[in-house]
C-alpha cells in the first residue's frame, strides 16, 4: 500500500519524464526514507517537449539539442520524515547515459550529426568530429571573405567619392583676393 502511495507521487513528479515507472524498479525502505529507482528509460517525447516549451519562453536560453535516447541506472531519494519540514528531501541520480543530437527548437529543423552527451562523450553517426571542425572552419572562412569582400567594396566607394570630390572642388572657381 505505501509501495502503491509513494509510486503516485513519484509519476506525478519525476514520472513525467521518465518511462515504465512501476513498482518493480521501485525498491522503498518506507520508514527508513530511503527510495531507489533502478534501470529507468527518459521519456524523450516529455523531455524534448520541456526543451522545446523553454525554448519558446526563452529564446535566447534555448538548447540547440534534441534528445535521442537516455536512462538512468539509478535514481535515490531520501525523504527525512521525521524532519519533513526542517530537512530537504535529496534526489540523487547515478548513471546517466543521454544521446542527443543538434536540433534547433526554435525553428523545428533536424542536424545531421549526433552526439552522445554521457559521461565518455563520443561522437556516434557517420560523421567524424573532424568533419564538423572542418565544416565550422569552412564557415569561418567564408564568413571571414565575405568580410573582407565588403570592406573591399565599402574602401573602394570611399575612394570614388574622395576622387569626385576633389574633382568638384577643382571645378569651383577660385575666389581671387
Amino acid at each position: 500500500m505505501a509501495k502503491r502511495a509513494l509510486l503516485d507521487v513519484l509519476s506525478s513528479t519525476i514520472g513525467r519524464y521518465v518511462r515504465d515507472l512501476d513498482e518493480e524498479k521501485l525498491n522503498v525502505a518506507v520508514w527508513s526514507g530511503k527510495i531507489e529507482l533502478s534501470n529507468l528509460a527518459l521519456d524523450t517525447d516529455a523531455v524534448n517537449a520541456e526543451l522545446a516549451r523553454q525554448a519558446r519562453e526563452a529564446p535566447n536560453l534555448a538548447i540547440p539539442l534534441r534528445v535521442v535516447e537516455g536512462r538512468f541506472d539509478t535514481l535515490k531519494v531520501e525523504v527525512p520524515w521525521a524532519r519533513i519540514t526542517s530537512r530537504p528531501v535529496v534526489v540523487r541520480a547515478a548513471g546517466l547515459k543521454v544521446v542527443v543530437e543538434p536540433h534547433s527548437n526554435l525553428t523545428g529543423k533536424q542536424h545531421e550529426y549526433v552526439y552522445d552527451g554521457g559521461v565518455n562523450s563520443s561522437v556516434v553517426s557517420q560523421k567524424s568530429a573532424r568533419d564538423i571542425r572542418g565544416a565550422v572552419l569552412k564557415r569561418k572562412r567564408e564568413s571571414r571573405e565575405h568580410s573582407l569582400k565588403f570592406a573591399d567594396e565599402s574602401r573602394r566607394r570611399a575612394n570614388a567619392v574622395r576622387k569626385l570630390a576633389a574633382l568638384d572642388n577643382d571645378d569651383r572657381p577660385k575666389a581671387t583676393a
